[in-house]
């Protein structure tokens, strides 16, 4: 026997021996025994909608859903009176920019209880090796994730978490609505999530505090780069993507100034010729004066030349090139 839903129209002809047909009767059938599930996938700051969440339905029916560009789905036609379980889901999906250095110095500052968790949802983004707790460490997983270094094993920063992580229904009999579900993308502690389908935001129209003029050196001496703050930056955090050539210079350290002598310096350098740096701290920077010192160490000849260049640029998660 088979077994549809729906509503379903007939039309029964009645005809003679002779093919004749006196009577034509049309009637309509409705058979409405299923139910639906929908709701809305929120992030958990600014309650932005997040597309593309999967959203996983085991029981009656196993299927897979969608979230729209609004954040809402729906599984219809189920079959009644059957047991439900919807599990969310997501991978990746964010730019470059959205799990940064400030994300950690944020978490350090947790940790050390300078700053509170504005909701258990800011917890869970802080707490990135899920031991129920929020340390230095998280903040040391996020810096790395940041650089792009390989993740630990205990790591969860970039992973997606879910509140409720999964919803069930025993013997569903009539449809529900509002089954919403709050999204938090580990690591992403100040929630300035943007998806990686999107733009990422343009360098703000503030002065860049580095500047790096013509420098002499003479092969086997060093050079050293600057990096400077400057009056009411209130620092926390920066990070900076530099580039330069490997046949002429060789790096060896970044030094903490003064003005920065409580920051943690992250480095990625696995990728010749350029740098991936996350630095953090729990207490601001405020007075103006170099913080941060690239060291390098010159080893072209004579008369070489090379260009440093620096790709990226954030301080406090402010996009300054």
């Amino acid at each position: 026997m088979l077994n549809y839903s729906g509503e379903f129209e007939f039309r029964l002809n009645v005809s003679d021996d002779d093919g004749n047909t006196p009577l034509e009767v049309e009637y309509s059938v409705n058979n409405f025994d299923t139910v639906s599930i929908s709701g809305k996938v929120t992030y958990y700051a600014a309650e932005k909608p997040v597309q593309n969440a999967n959203l996983h339905l085991t029981g009656g029916i196993n299927t897979t859903v969608y979230s729209n560009e609004l954040g809402e789905y729906e599984f219809n036609h189920l079959p009644l009176a059957e047991d439900y379980v919807v599990v969310p889901q997501k991978i990746a999906d964010y730019s470059p920019y959205t799990i940064t250095s400030y994300d950690a110095a944020l978490t350090a500052q947790i940790a050390v209880q300078i700053r509170q968790p504005q909701n258990q949802n800011q917890f869970l983004a802080a707490d990135v090796d899920k031991n129920n707790l929020i340390q230095t460490y998280d903040a040391a997983l996020i810096a790395m994730h940041a650089v792009g270094l390989p993740r630990r094993e205990d790591s969860n920063v970039g992973w997606w978490e879910f509140v409720p992580d999964n919803r069930m229904y025993n013997s569903l009999t009539s449809s529900v609505t509002n089954q919403d579900y709050t999204a938090i993308l580990l690591g992403d502690v100040d929630g300035n999530w943007v998806s990686s389908q999107r733009k990422t935001k343009a360098a703000q129209n503030k002065p860049v505090d580095f500047t790096v003029n013509q420098l002499f050196a003479l092969p086997g001496k060093e050079v050293k780069i600057p990096v400077l703050a400057a009056n009411n930056d209130s620092i926390i955090s920066c990070d900076i993507t530099m580039s330069y050539d490997v046949a002429a210079l060789k790096f060896k350290k970044i030094n903490n100034i003064r003005l920065a002598d409580d920051f943690k310096i992250v480095i990625n350098d696995q990728i010749p010729g350029k740098l991936k740096i996350a630095g953090y701290g729990i207490h601001p920077i405020v007075k103006s004066g170099i913080y941060l010192e690239f060291i390098f160490e010159v080893i072209g000849k004579d008369g070489d030349r090379c260009d440093i260049g620096f790709e990226n640029y954030c301080i406090n998660n402010i996009k300054l090139r």
